[in-house]
């Protein structure tokens, strides 16, 4: 199943229009519907706003979804990581983002170098 075919399925089950949804989610029509046509896959940011106007979770669009695995360009794959990632992280404490970015840092030291964050 595809992330287009997850949100078409949440839509069903609450009986919400394409435009309700976009509305909600505050996208454009045209873009919700693009994505539900597999015209185009939405970026991390829209598909948080697509999962939260349903009530969802990112993860419950995209977990167990073909998508992941063989729909979605390599390209969009980690653009889906990182919406799960950043969920992750907005649901931890302080200290809990700190010790994640040490060990990502310590993990990727050549990704996260210090003068590329000033």
């Amino acid at each position: 199943m595809s992330v287009a075919d997850r949100i078409k399925e949440e839509m069903e089950k609450r009986n919400i229009s394409q435009n309700r949804l976009a509305k909600m989610a505050q996208i454009s029509q045209a873009g919700l519907n693009s994505i539900l046509h597999g015209k185009a896959s939405p970026r991390e940011n829209t598909l948080q706003a697509i999962a939260k106007a349903l009530g969802l979770r990112v993860s419950d669009l995209v977990e167990n979804t073909e998508a992941i695995t063989e729909n979605e360009t390599p390209r969009n794959i980690p653009n889906l990581n990182i919406a799960l990632i950043a969920r992750g992280m907005e649901q931890m404490t302080e200290d809990q983002q700190n010790r994640m970015i040490t060990m990502a840092r310590a993990a990727f030291p050549d990704v996260f170098k210090e003068e590329d964050l000033e």
